[in-house]
């Protein structure tokens, strides 16, 4: 993976989302019960703060970053 604004390929910034099921019971709160992979929600060059496009990955680099992340 390399930024193609400035040609970082050393340090990147992975900004994921992750949400959680916070059930209520009798008007107490019980933690999550399962908690699910958080969503890849954007990657940024750590050197120059450019959007890297994931579209624009190819496959194989684009599914490495995915499981590294443990994300969906």
């Amino acid at each position: 993976m390399t930024c193609p604004n400035c040609g970082n390929s050393e340090n990147f910034l992975v900004k994921t989302l992750q949400m959680h099921l916070l059930r209520v019971t009798a008007g107490q709160m019980q933690p999550p019960q399962e908690e699910g992979r958080p969503a890849l929600f954007e990657v940024l060059c750590d050197e120059c703060d450019n959007t890297i496009d994931l579209d624009a990955l190819d496959d194989a680099t684009r599914r490495d970053l995915m499981v590294s992340l443990g994300v969906r």
